[in-house]
C-alpha cells in the first residue's frame, strides 16, 4: 500500500522494489524512498515522489547500480535505457559539460537500499598521480 505523501522532505536515496499488490494480487514496480531522518515511504512511481531527483551511482545487494535522490550531485545521465538501466557520469565542475571524467557503463537501477560510491574524482587521481 502507497503512503501518503511527504512534502517538503529530503530524500536521500529512491530504488524500485517489486511489490505484491494487495489488492489486485499482482506484481507492481514502485519507488521506494528513504527520507533523510530514516523513514522508509513507496510511491506509485518516480514521478509520484514530491521533490526534484537527480540521478546517483551506488552499490545495492545486486553490485553497482544507479538510483535517485533529492540532493543535485555531480552525477548526470548520458543514457537511460527503456528497461531502467542507464548510464552515468561524473562532472566534477558543472559550468564544464564536456569535462566528464568518469562514466559508469549500462548499469541496472538499484532494486535494494543502496549504500553511496566514494568519490570516484579521488580514484582518478590515485591513478594519475601513480
Amino acid at each position: 500500500m502507497l503512503a501518503t505523501p511527504v512534502r517538503a522532505a529530503n530524500f536521500a536515496s529512491c530504488w524500485v522494489s517489486v511489490e505484491v499488490d494487495p489488492l489486485l494480487g499482482r506484481e507492481v514496480t514502485v519507488t521506494r524512498c528513504r527520507i533523510s531522518g530514516g523513514e522508509v515511504v513507496d510511491y506509485a512511481s518516480d514521478d509520484s515522489v514530491p521533490s526534484p531527483l537527480y540521478p546517483s551511482a551506488g552499490v545495492d545487494l545486486a553490485g553497482d547500480c544507479w538510483y535517485l535522490t533529492s540532493t543535485e550531485g555531480q552525477w548526470i545521465y548520458l543514457g537511460l535505457y527503456i528497461n531502467g538501466d542507464a548510464s552515468l557520469g561524473w562532472l566534477p565542475d558543472p559550468t564544464n559539460p564536456a569535462a566528464i571524467i568518469v562514466a559508469t557503463g549500462r548499469i541496472p537501477r538499484c532494486t535494494s537500499e543502496p549504500g553511496v560510491v566514494p568519490d570516484p574524482s579521488i580514484a582518478v587521481w590515485e591513478y594519475v598521480t601513480t
